[in-house]
């Protein structure tokens, strides 16, 4: 291997990275729906201790598709992720612990508003806004889960 040319293991290089990037994002969305629908299941058959373990393991590993970034694919993962906020809302109530996730919907409404306003006619869309959004539910998130992990225990 010697032989080769230093440009050629720099191509590979690149190349081993974006596989490992590829099946990094591809496996977390996949995790993400098997929490997700396993976490229904729990609802379903009213184990609400085990459906709040899976719905914040969901809402931990939600992100936004990497592999289609278009507007609709942004609106479809807030709305998965705002159903995991009322699921949670509502098995929490089931076991009788008010989480309140509030500001969460109130974070996810905002970044929604930034995306609306790329696509609106004669609007653009502010890159400090929309990063001041995201780093606000990101913020939410967080706190979020801190409470979440509290329940669990």
């Amino acid at each position: 291997m010697n032989h080769l040319p230093s440009s050629f293991l720099v191509v590979l290089a690149f190349v081993t990275l974006a596989v490992g990037l590829i099946f990094y994002f591809v496996s977390r969305r996949f995790l993400f729906l098997i929490c997700k629908k396993n976490g229904k299941d729990a609802i379903a058959r009213n184990d609400y201790k085990r459906a709040i373990t899976l719905l914040s393991a969901s809402e931990r590993l939600w992100g936004f598709n990497v592999a289609k970034q278009t507007i609709p694919s942004f609106e479809n993962d807030l709305a998965m992720l705002d159903e995991i906020y009322n699921d949670l809302y509502m098995v929490s109530r089931s076991v009788g612990v008010d989480l309140d996730v509030t500001e969460c919907r109130e974070c996810i409404k905002a970044v929604q508003s930034e995306i609306q306003c790329n696509i609106a006619p004669g609007k653009r869309l502010s890159g400090n806004k929309y990063v001041a959004a995201v780093m606000r539910l990101k913020s939410a998130r967080y706190n979020l889960r801190s409470r979440l992990r509290q329940i669990a225990r």
